[in-house]
């Protein structure tokens, strides 16, 4: 396979964009900041690379690219300094009392998700994958801050009716946005399709338990995009 200079470019700037990534988040880190908030800011800062998938020539680029993101987690699990460990903290170590899987494991298999239905279907997959670094990161935000009406769930104890709504109307409006683009149909046309892919994937995340319910939810928000 033959890769057009445009993709090498944006290759490129995605290892060094990667790179500066992880660098802030490590940064982040050693100021005290929670690893939990690091990660949810961080991710809705892969929004970034996102947008910049409809611009490659072949998407299978794309689905290629997430080996890059494999790579900083093999060096911190292979190497013992300051920086390996400090990147461990915040991707890949939770206390124990949680068992949770490793974050990063996770958030890669959710881009792998959206990567891979922007390479069936670039019009679904940029929608997924914007609304998987926007509104899931704003939903868990608004559950951490602790305000709003708690839902009680028993897999997800923080989790409040705000967070939902939020992550059900960001997300209606990102795909519908998404289809908007690549249609050139006005995104109200297809509002209802998106508000029900928002609220299945509220209601995965509600039921399944934290680190699970991330790719469970794009995996089912994807089926779902595919079906309608």
């Amino acid at each position: 396979m033959l890769i057009s200079h445009g993709d090498i470019l944006l290759i490129a700037l995605t290892t060094i964009g990667l790179f500066q990534f992880f660098w802030l988040s490590v940064f982040l880190i050693r100021k005290g900041f929670n690893p939990s908030l690091v990660r949810l800011s961080m991710v809705s800062l892969l929004s970034i690379w996102v947008l910049t998938w409809p611009a490659y020539d072949d998407t299978t680029v794309v689905l290629a690219t997430l080996f890059l993101f494999v790579l900083p987690v093999l060096f911190a699990l292979q190497k013992n300094n300051a920086f390996a460990r400090h990147l461990r903290l915040g991707w890949h170590d939770l206390p124990p009392k949680t068992k949770q899987p490793a974050p990063w494991l996770m958030i890669i298999i959710s881009l792998f998700i959206t990567v891979e239905l922007f390479h069936t279907a670039p019009e679904l997959g940029f929608g997924l994958g914007l609304s998987f670094c926007l509104a899931w990161s704003a939903a868990e935000f608004i559950d951490k801050s602790r305000r709003g009406v708690r839902l009680g769930l028993t897999q997800n104890l923080q989790q409040t009716l705000a967070g939902h709504l939020t992550f059900i109307m960001l997300t209606s409006f990102i795909c519908a946005w998404a289809l908007q683009l690549y249609h050139n149909t006005h995104w109200l046309q297809f509002f209802v399709a998106t508000l029900i892919v928002g609220l299945v994937g509220s209601i995965i995340r509600a039921l399944i338990a934290t680190g699970w319910n991330m790719p469970l939810s794009m995996l089912g928000m994807s089926i779902t995009l595919w079906l309608l």
